[in-house]
């Protein structure tokens, strides 16, 4: 099935509005109504207790991703991406291979305002009406 350009505008602008509603549904009434609270945790917990080994196993086997990602974005709080690149070079390359680095990126500093999920949108409009 092709997409049209009205078809994906239409369906970009439905998922927008699904998650507006959404937002706006958890801030105003859900986390204030404890009884909903309540079953939430529950499920929670009761999610945990059923996977406990599988989110064991994933958190061990990304240790090494997390501890070389915490180091990298500290590097990078303090505008020092390029001590990073030099002292430790595995390291970034680990992190461009993992793909949280892409390839061919100027990260030397931080972006003045990180993009937020409603600037996803507008990039995907943007290439969407230019298309």
């Amino acid at each position: 099935m092709e997409y049209t350009d009205d078809k994906i505008k239409s369906i970009i602008t439905q998922y927008k509005k699904k998650r507006e509603r959404e937002n706006k549904m958890y801030h105003e009434e859900l986390k204030h109504d404890e009884n909903w609270r309540k079953k939430n945790n529950d499920k929670s917990k009761d999610y945990y207790k059923i996977n406990k080994e599988a989110v064991r196993k994933k958190y061990l086997s990304d240790n090494e991703y997390i501890k070389i990602r915490n180091l990298y974005r500290y590097y990078l709080r303090c505008n020092r991406v390029q001590d990073f690149k030099d002292k430790y070079p595995e390291k970034y390359m680990y992190l461009e291979n993992r793909g949280y680095i892409p390839i061919h990126q100027n990260t030397d500093t931080l972006p003045e305002n990180p993009p937020g999920i409603k600037d996803f949108f507008d990039v995907i409009d943007e290439h969407t009406e230019t298309a």
